[in-house]
């Protein structure tokens, strides 16, 4: 997750689903320029921006390249763009300087791109063009390697979301559907140090699949000798008396 030792300390530590939801509703109301959270994997950051934004949105994830982004940029001009599991972009020169463009504090930002010029007159894009997106960013890690990332951090509201595991679980309540499989991760949710929504999720996959869930479900909360006692506990409830 994002180490808080990797952050500036005016990062605005988010406990809570619904304070993380009225930072979301604020940028998609258009009152906040640059979002940027980070947290650990797993706990529905992505979700609730995708909730908060719609369909009329640009959204990029995975191994975007700052020329792609740049190209998208282009194609979705004065909508808002969100980079979401984009880890590492913040290393690459070029991309800290696209989205130091993109962050700008000004209604109006203009984007330019000087080489790949074959590339861009194949697709008619201009070298450089003005937008009013606004833009968004999701992950699981933040560095602030140098000057050119603190100048971006300065220029947005940059949160690091930290649910506690029972935070999770209640947020689990509000959709998941199985019982069985929701009142076992609360029996042990007292000895979870990080919590997942994905682990409702691969729980009921392996439940589908007549696997054993329980088993799938320690393993990814627990480590050491917490994990071993909790499997010898599951198994003798299942056998019984």
């Amino acid at each position: 997750m994002a180490k808080s030792k990797s952050l500036p300390q005016y990062a605005v530590r988010v406990r809570s689903f619904a304070e993380l939801e009225q930072y979301v509703r604020a940028f998609a109301e258009g009152h906040l320029n640059l979002l940027m959270i980070f947290g650990q994997p797993g706990v529905g950051k992505s979700r609730c921006v995708r909730q908060a934004l719609g369909r009329k949105v640009c959204w990029i994830s995975g191994q975007a390249t700052p020329f792609g982004i740049y190209l998208q940029a282009y194609e979705h001009r004065d909508q808002p763009i969100v980079l979401d599991d984009v880890d590492g972009l913040y290393a690459d020169r070029q991309g800290i300087r696209l989205l130091k463009a993109l962050g700008q504090t000004e209604p109006t930002k203009t984007l330019s791109w000087q080489s790949a010029a074959p590339t861009l007159e194949r697709h008619d894009i201009p070298r450089q063009f003005t937008t009013t997106s606004r833009v968004a960013l999701v992950g699981n890690d933040w560095q602030t390697l140098n000057t050119d990332v603190a100048a971006l951090e300065d220029r947005g509201h940059l949160l690091l979301f930290e649910p506690a595991p029972l935070e999770v679980h209640r947020q689990a309540a509000r959709w998941f559907w199985d019982q069985e499989i929701f009142d076992f991760v609360a029996d042990h949710l007292h000895l979870v140090t990080q919590h997942s929504l994905r682990t409702y999720c691969h729980a009921w996959e392996l439940k589908q699949a007549g696997l054993d869930w329980r088993q799938g479900v320690l393993c990814r909360c627990l480590t050491g000798a917490a994990l071993e006692v909790a499997k010898l506990k599951a198994n003798r409830g299942r056998e019984g008396p």
